[in-house]
């Protein structure tokens, strides 16, 4: 073969040769795949919600990055009755100091898998320190024939049905919906979870545990259940703001159901209250709301009531949860350390003198 030959052997490979060629190439790509996916470090991971309705943790992000989410959640399927209402298991990230949705799995930034919805993507964060929350809360399932959107309520309590031998959740499931769906459900719900990953180049990544602390608390009822009534006194010895941080629900008939107010200890005249045309929409299901506003007092003695109902509530979400589920109930804040001394929680015996009939 002539020098010229080569030539152009080499300027126009065979089949052979390409095939070599590609090969190499794929080989490339690939350890290159393998080398980012080897190259994370796992910082989170909430999973199995067969016994736990909501499971949570927080992060602190040194500086702004990418941080990789892998989550299997489930909600109803198009073409059934569902196939408009919420997702039923989902994750979601709020900013720890603001309280406010930054992140959430919903239909349109999951993918169909088999029976659930799957998320897998990068999502880009500033610095600062993040909650990451999944909920499980209820369950839909339907065909043809029939269909059902329940609450799960995993408090084993709920479920002796007078037995002196209690079921426990998972059998009181079984012996309601039938042996198939428990199984089904039992499934799913050890599937579904979420989990949070960053380069492992990123070592100063901090956890804590939910929720952050707000500044200048001064009173704090929260992780309230059904049927609470909290009644509590308080002075305050010269005119002051207070930041009131407050979630709550409307019923059916768009009503205030677990709601707070305060009245001047000595008039009775309501100082604050929550009311529909002050609060806002505190994520999850149309009926949680949230007051987050600064009220301004006059010095003087004061009493804060906040009360629920009997459902819906941090012991069991009969819908999705709000944003920010562990400060469910309410928080006074004062806006200044000055504000703080000026703040004192009393026992509220001036309020009881001379009663004959009260009615609470």
């Amino acid at each position: 073969m002539n020098e010229t030959s080569e030539k152009i052997r080499l300027k126009h490979p065979n089949t052979r040769q390409i095939a070599q060629w590609l090969g190499l190439l794929i080989m490339l790509v690939g350890s290159n795949i393998l080398s980012a996916a080897a190259g994370e470090r796992q910082i989170i991971e909430l999973k199995d919600f067969t016994q736990a309705e909501v499971k949570n943790g927080g992060f602190t992000l040194p500086s702004g990055g990418n941080v990789h989410i892998r989550a299997l959640g489930a909600a109803g399927e198009k073409g059934n009755l569902f196939s408009k209402s919420n997702m039923f298991a989902y994750g979601w990230i709020i900013n720890a100091d603001t309280r406010e949705l930054v992140w959430k799995m919903d239909r349109n930034n999951t993918k169909k898998e088999a029976d659930d919805r799957r998320f897998d993507d990068e999502v880009s964060l500033p610095a600062g320190s993040y909650e990451v929350y999944y909920s499980a809360h209820g369950y839909v399932s339907g065909s043809s024939f029939s269909r059902f959107d329940i609450n799960i309520d995993r408090r084993k309590e709920n479920f002796d049905g007078g037995n002196s031998k209690r079921r426990g959740f998972f059998g009181w499931f079984e012996e309601f919906f039938g042996d198939d769906l428990a199984k089904e459900w039992n499934r799913r719900a050890k599937a579904w979870g979420i989990e949070l990953s960053v380069d492992e180049r990123w070592s100063a990544v901090s956890m804590f545990a939910p929720p952050k602390d707000f500044p200048r608390v001064v009173f704090k009822a929260t992780k309230l259940g059904e049927n609470e009534h909290i009644r509590q006194q308080f002075t305050l010895s010269k005119p002051t703001a207070l930041r009131i941080y407050a979630l709550g629900e409307m019923d059916n008939s768009d009503h205030l159901a677990d709601y707070g107010w305060i009245t001047n200890a000595k008039s009775r005249k309501r100082m604050w209250q929550m009311q529909r045309a002050d609060h806002m929409s505190a994520g999850g299901a149309k009926k949680n709301q949230k007051f987050d506003e600064v009220v301004e007092f006059p010095a003087g003695e004061f009493t804060l009531y906040y009360i629920t109902d009997d459902s819906h509530s941090y012991l069991d979400w009969n819908q999705p949860p709000p944003d920010d589920p562990l400060n469910y109930g309410i928080t006074l804040m004062a806006t200044n350390e000055a504000g703080k001394a000026n703040f004192k929680l009393s026992a509220g015996a001036s309020e009881e003198k001379n009663i004959v009939v009260q009615l609470i």
